[in-house]
């Protein structure tokens, strides 16, 4: 309830997966600015 409080959403994203954002964010589909897939989710350096 705290999300629909707050004027917010709840968006499906995946099976079983959900986003709860508050009001005023916007979500873009693609892939994010500056990221580099060849690092890899672990990359320390």
């Amino acid at each position: 309830g705290l999300i629909f409080g707050l004027r917010g959403s709840i968006e499906k994203v995946a099976t079983r997966v959900f986003l709860l954002t508050p009001s005023g964010t916007e979500i873009v589909a693609g892939e994010a600015a500056g990221a580099h897939p060849r690092d890899g989710f672990f990359n320390q350096s």
